[in-house]
């Protein structure tokens, strides 16, 4: 992996507390969108959550995804345009 300092990025704190952040991000996406899965399946309230909570979760989601995909390649740095990274 990358290091930066003389020591692996992941141990460097703040770069720690960024990955847990998009660790916890990515966690949160994904449930969302299991969440409004599920909805789909039961009907609930008459469909009432998954036909306002899937335009909401998709209008977030979407939204945030690019900051969250730039965050991550600034994590990888040049890895996949330069030959060592």
């Amino acid at each position: 992996g990358r290091e930066a300092f003389g020591r692996a990025l992941d141990e460097q704190p703040l770069m720690a507390h960024l990955l847990e952040d998009l660790e916890a991000e990515s966690a949160a996406a994904t449930l969302i969108a299991m969440r409004m899965a599920r909805a789909f399946d039961e009907e609930e309230e008459g469909g009432h959550l998954a036909r306002v909570g899937v335009p909401a979760a998709k209008f977030h989601v979407c939204k945030r995804q690019p900051q969250f995909v730039y965050e991550c390649m600034e994590v990888l740095g040049g890895n996949g345009y330069v030959e060592t990274w």
